[in-house]
């Protein structure tokens, strides 16, 4: 009995060793391979196999460099790398083809409402210093704003901030164009009178 208890001991001391070099190995920096979205830096936060962690060396050779954190601050993270990444892909979309894209823009509000449900306000003092880890950090604290001392959704999560809904695309005299030209430019800009008019 007391050999079996010896063997048992070195075996689980052996477990012990094991599962502390496989944490080591998980732990060290590693070449990231995934595709890197253009609002991606230096110290950008992103997640690879199941960890989340910086990332360095973009312009050259990408490494991902992994952070060990307690479940429910990995959690935390993992959420907020999403919404982020959705942001950007929000922004992106609506600035480069001038169109709505309302799937987005649900699927942004509620990984935001999702990330409320679970851990509070993304400027709540308890999520705030988590957060400011991610060198983007701004835009995406951002999207809440202060009203009376309650957190209110930003415009974005409302309707699209990269262009105005409501522009004009077509006048019909030259004075109307001209009045557009001075609200939006604050100059003549005659390529975009012309384009209104569809006169040259």
């Amino acid at each position: 009995t007391v050999l079996l208890s010896i063997e048992e001991q070195q075996a689980k001391e052996a477990a012990k060793i094991d599962a502390e070099e496989e944490r080591r190995q998980r732990m060290q920096p590693r070449p990231y391979t995934n595709e890197i979205p253009s609002h991606y830096k230096n110290g950008s936060l992103t997640t690879d196999n199941n960890q989340i962690g910086y990332i360095r060396n973009i312009e050259s050779a990408p490494m991902f460099h992994p952070l060990e954190l307690p479940d429910r601050q990995l959690r935390k993270l993992v959420l907020y790398t999403d919404i982020r990444d959705t942001y950007h892909d929000l922004y992106n979309s609506e600035a480069t083809g001038l169109k709505e894209n309302i799937a987005q823009r649900d699927k942004l509000n509620a990984l935001y409402d999702d990330f409320v449900r679970q851990f509070g306000n993304l400027n709540s003092p308890k999520n705030v210093d988590l957060i400011r880890m991610d060198n983007d950090n701004r835009a995406i604290l951002s999207l809440e704003r202060y009203k009376d001392g309650l957190a209110v959704k930003a415009d974005i999560l409302d309707h699209p901030v990269a262009f105005n809904k409501n522009e004009l695309k077509h006048v019909d005299t030259s004075e109307e164009a001209l009045t557009a030209s001075l609200n939006k430019y604050g100059n003549v800009n005659l390529q975009y009178m012309a384009g209104l008019t569809d006169k040259p």
